[in-house]
């Protein structure tokens, strides 16, 4: 029994314990399949967390789909962080389904929280140990429909737009009965709790979480067994500074109604590239990457003051539409990777995937290299004159270069150190090809080749120099797995 609890406990802390050590997440692409290369992804970008919503499968309902979900995620190394939801609207008490609900709720805890009979036989389990119950209920059209009457009766504000008003005291003791469905799932399993998260309140739209959070606290949702809240602190108009101004914003309110121990998860932030925005304007991709860099480093400087357990991008991938939410992605519908994606890996401290290496003899008759991070640099090493370098890349970054020196022997050059090192790869084969001219700049169809491979808007410009091949010669490309 101690050992399980120990290990209980130890699989928590590796999620969300110290108030300095901030997770990484991002956030589904509005498909919640289990898609390998989905989980690929994100394994690749260095979050350790992905976000989406489990299927309600209602009380001893089929697991098939959240299984296979869990399971791919596993696999990798990855923890789901469930928004726990049955359709749009939180239900009321006196609603049908609403004991149903807290079955499943418990019955999730039991078979996918620490210790979950999920995790049977299997090695190096990464449990759920985060749990958020709804989407935004700070937004009328997540809320029970009520009529203009019934929400003047409970005085809420109506809400012409969405013909319905926000329910804050509902919405507080529904969570409350979610919560300790959940706690008591974990401590059938652990005998100790579970992180239980406060709905994710949208601080773009919707009720202002000042308002919501107080009258919630009244219905119970700010009781002992939510230990956290979860927030999106989106801000089109105001940019980084809105967002932290709101991050700082939920904080002090937590403080001031005597919930200061709740941690801050935010399971939602991001900018959009394209598409309808309720404020503000849309910005390009380089101006999304430096907000990716702008938002992180704020939120990792602040974690450990704010009580910040989770910082989740929202999304990994777009997915068109007519909407904001369709273009907010590290990567493009087809999985080409936006110069944003780069500055998440950055952040994560993750390997560069996705980078461009080539290699190339120039007409000085040295080896050149060029990166999509580093651009073009001259090593100042001889080749043989005809030779062509083969360029294998490594992951964590960096490459590899095989080429023939001047006085015909195998070398190989890393970029990583900058030095030689021979018998790391085979030699380099004379790759046969038409010579470039030269009077012209890097051969075009090089230029072309790589713009293809890596998707930008800069791709057009990125590859001009005046450097030229050297007669007979071809480059070597690889990208960073």
């Amino acid at each position: 029994m101690l050992l399980g609890t120990l290990l209980a406990i130890g699989l928590v802390l590796a999620i969300a314990s110290s108030a300095s050590a901030l997770t990484f997440g991002l956030n589904w692409d509005g498909n919640s399949s289990p898609r390998e290369e989905m989980l690929e992804a994100v394994q690749a970008s260095g979050a350790t967390v992905y976000h989406l919503p489990l299927e309600y499968n209602g009380q001893s309902g089929d697991w098939q789909n959240n299984d296979d979900m869990v399971e791919e995620a596993w696999e990798r190394g990855i923890t789901i962080l469930p928004t726990l939801a049955r359709g749009r609207r939180f239900p009321l008490p006196l609603a049908p389904g609403w004991g149903a609900w807290g079955e499943w709720v418990r019955e999730l805890v039991e078979r996918y929280g620490v210790n979950g009979s999920f995790w049977d036989g299997k090695a190096n389990p990464t449990p759920i140990t985060a749990w958020e119950v709804w989407n935004e209920p700070n937004i009328p059209v997540n809320d029970p429909q009520l009529t203009e009457a019934q929400c003047e009766e409970i005085g809420r504000p109506w809400n012409a737009e969405v013909g319905n008003c926000a329910q804050p005291e509902s919405y507080g003791a529904f969570l409350k009965y979610s919560a300790e469905a959940i706690q008591a799932g974990s401590e059938a399993k652990t005998a100790h709790g579970t992180e239980v998260l406060f709905g994710s309140l949208n601080t773009q739209v919707g009720e202002r979480y000042e308002r919501f959070l107080a009258a919630a606290a009244a219905g119970g949702g700010l009781g002992p067994d939510v230990t956290g809240v979860a927030l999106h602190p989106y801000s089109f108009a105001g940019g980084v500074d809105g967002m932290t101004a709101d991050i700082e914003g939920v904080r002090a309110t937590l403080d001031a109604l005597g919930a200061g121990d709740k941690s801050l998860w935010i399971t939602e932030m991001g900018w959009a590239t394209a598409g309808t925005l309720p404020a503000g304007e849309t910005v390009d991709e380089v101006e999304l990457a430096s907000l990716v860099t702008e938002s992180f480093s704020w939120i990792k400087l602040n974690a450990a003051a704010d009580d910040i357990q989770l910082a989740a991008w929202y999304n990994l991938r777009d997915f068109g539409g007519t909407a904001w939410d369709g273009y907010a992605g590290l990567q493009g519908e087809d999985g080409s990777l936006h110069p944003a994606w780069y500055a998440f890996q950055e952040q994560t401290g993750a390997e560069r995937s996705g980078d461009i290496w080539a290699a190339f003899q120039a007409e000085t008759g040295t080896l050149w290299t060029y990166s999509t991070t580093g651009g073009y640099v001259d090593t100042g090493l001889a080749m043989q004159p005809g030779t062509s370098p083969v360029v294998a890349t490594q992951p964590g970054g960096g490459a590899a270069v095989a080429f023939t020196a001047a006085d015909g022997q195998p070398e190989v050059y890393s970029s990583a150190t900058g030095t030689l090192s021979q018998g790391l790869a085979t030699p380099p084969e004379v790759a046969p090809g038409a010579p470039a001219s030269p009077g012209n700049p890097l051969a075009a169809a090089f230029r072309a080749y790589l713009s293809a491979l890596w998707a930008s808007p800069e791709a057009a410009t990125a590859f001009k120099t005046t450097v030229h091949l050297a007669p007979g010669t071809t480059p070597s490309v690889a990208t960073v797995p």
